[in-house]
């Protein structure tokens, strides 16, 4: 059996450790009475688990707790908050965009991830950008898996005519592409076994031959260490 009692100060490392450990530990149940949580071989449960009581033990919370979601996950309900925003309905804002009538509610339900030009479509029918749209105020820093959360939130931007154009910013990708493998020193191979893609889909999106979605454009704006915003549509930090 093993002990951890709530009495024993871990350090910020210690716990860090402890919890990214890929041993596999058994839990059978937590005494009633008691400072102790028993450890048994009853049930199956990875350690990532086994935290302990942070407010017990005085553990800073800043202790990572796990891997952050990409910021296109959360597409689909900045998608939806500005529809409703604007007041107008799925299947007008899909006419709007020049796509198939559900085209809207696929996406703002979740189902589906569109491409970086069907998000600039939509930005512009809404009257956004598209950077934001796609991947939000985070989007136009390069990816950092501990993000500082600001005192106050950003406020969603606000229907803007002069973001009522379809500039095509998106046709910039595969230069933009380019230019931050050039600059990262890394081979193609490299760089797409980071960003999850194949070669030959590295070299498409480079070559111009495919459009990405928005997940595919940032897992690579990842693995070069840019801003996803500016990958995909040109929009926030450069690379410096």
């Amino acid at each position: 059996l093993l002990f951890f009692a709530p009495s024993l100060p871990l350090t910020n490392r210690q716990t860090a450790a402890m919890m990214s450990t890929s041993y596999l530990f058994y839990v059978e149940k937590i005494q009633p009475n008691s400072d102790c949580r028993v450890l048994s071989i009853k049930y199956l449960i990875p350690t990532e688990y086994l935290r302990p009581d942070i407010t017990a033990l005085g553990i800073s919370v800043c202790v990572p707790r796990g891997l952050k979601n990409p910021l296109c996950f959360s597409l689909h309900s900045r998608f939806a908050a500005i529809r409703e925003q604007a007041s107008v309905a799925r299947f007008r804002l899909s006419a709007m965009a020049g796509l198939a009538n559900d085209h809207a509610a696929r996406v703002e339900s979740g189902s589906i991830f569109p491409s970086i030009e069907t998000v600039e479509r939509y930005a512009a029918a809404l009257g956004v950008s598209p950077g934001w749209l796609a991947y939000g105020y985070e989007g136009n820093e390069p990816f950092r898996e501990r993000y500082p959360r600001p005192i106050f939130e950003p406020a969603d931007p606000t229907p803007d005519d002069k973001h009522r154009v379809f500039r095509a910013l998106h046709e910039g990708f595969p230069t933009r592409l380019q230019q931050a493998r050039e600059r990262s020193g890394l081979s193609m191979r490299t760089l797409s076994t980071a960003a999850g893609v194949s070669v030959q889909a590295w070299s498409n999106a480079e070559a111009g031959k495919v459009v990405p979605r928005v997940d595919t454009a940032e897992r690579m704006a990842v693995a070069l260490g840019v801003a996803p915003s500016w990958l995909g549509f040109g929009e926030g930090l450069a690379p410096n």
